[in-house]
């Protein structure tokens, strides 16, 4: 959570984070002075992360949520910093939804942007 959030708070760079579930990762970023546009598919995971910003009260940044797919959006900007922390990422299954993300992410991202992702794959030795 401190590397994103350092990330974007060192230079005060407006976020969008895709997949910002109940806000582990925007929220702490809102609250350090940045302007930060969270995208998730789940309603419920939304609604939580609501609940959490009404708990918080005034933050020094912005936080706007927003319910959509991150294999298809369109926000009509573009932002210095996209986010993609964690397996968020795995969650596209198939070749075509990962390359569908990606060129969404290409369309927000501004021409000196920063585009951080995370992929952290399973240990394929591991046995359950």
């Amino acid at each position: 959570m401190e590397f994103y959030t350092g990330l974007a708070a060192k230079e005060r760079l407006d976020t969008l984070e895709l997949g910002c579930g109940t806000g582990r990762i925007a929220l702490p970023m809102a609250m350090s002075g940045v302007a930060v546009t969270g995208l998730d598919l789940s309603r419920n995971m939304l609604h939580l992360c609501r609940e959490k910003l009404r708990a918080l009260g005034p933050l020094s940044g912005n936080l706007y949520l927003l319910q959509a797919d991150m294999r298809d959006f369109a926000l009509g900007r573009r932002f210095p910093l996209i986010v993609m922390p964690y397996r968020t990422f795995m969650h596209l299954l198939t070749p075509a939804e990962q390359v569908r993300c990606l060129e969404c992410v290409r369309e927000h991202l501004s021409g000196e942007g920063r585009f951080v992702l995370e992929t952290v794959p399973d240990d394929p030795f591991e046995v359950s």
